[in-house]
């Protein structure tokens, strides 16, 4: 396991409307991209400072992504609306050994995906009920490669009722109800 070096450059910061996002639709999803991810899979190259993706999604029911893998990333995952049906493989390949959990609107979910997460990510809705899912999803690096695959989750609609802004994940121990791997990063959401 090594640690990863990110460089600190002076950000420009540029405010992108929700009708300037890129955006990317199929039958199942709509995702709503603040740096296009979709096809290019630059990450870091497209990424704002530590900030590799941010997506608005809207999942249909009964879709959503299948087993997929994840290295030395962090991703948090804030639940609008709908309920999200999350199983993972705890790092252990072709093992179920791993967490299933749902997710519920004003819930957040940290995986650090370390030396490698299998996972998959699916609207709980059933065809039947017809309840679409809408997920906020940020993507940033891990400080240390190659580390144990971590989840994690929270639940944050007692602190959401103030109406303020609040810390959900943050690289910085003890400030937010979820800890990332990513020195110098917090995390906020508000409703």
């Amino acid at each position: 396991m090594g640690k990863k070096k990110t460089p600190m450059t002076a950000l420009e910061v540029r405010i992108i409307r929700a009708d300037e996002r890129s955006t990317w639709r199929d039958s199942a999803l709509l995702s709503r991209q603040s740096f296009p991810a979709t096809g290019s899979f630059d990450l870091e190259g497209n990424a704002f400072g530590l900030l590799m993706v941010h997506n608005d999604d809207i999942v249909a029911p009964g879709e959503g992504f299948d087993m997929h893998q994840h290295n030395d990333v962090e991703l948090v995952t804030w639940i609008m609306t709908g309920r999200l049906r999350h199983r993972d493989d705890g790092g252990m390949e072709g093992s179920a050994a791993g967490t299933a959990s749902i997710l519920t609107p004003g819930m957040a979910q940290r995986v650090s995906a370390g030396r490698r997460i299998r996972h998959s990510e699916l609207n709980a809705s059933g065809y039947l009920d017809g309840k679409k899912l809408r997920v906020i999803q940020a993507w940033l690096p891990s400080d240390e490669i190659g580390a144990a695959p971590t989840h994690d989750e929270t639940d944050l609609n007692d602190e959401l009722t103030a109406g303020t802004l609040i810390p959900v994940a943050s690289g910085t121990p003890g400030m937010a109800p979820l800890t990332i791997g990513t020195s110098g990063a917090t995390l906020w959401a508000g409703r």
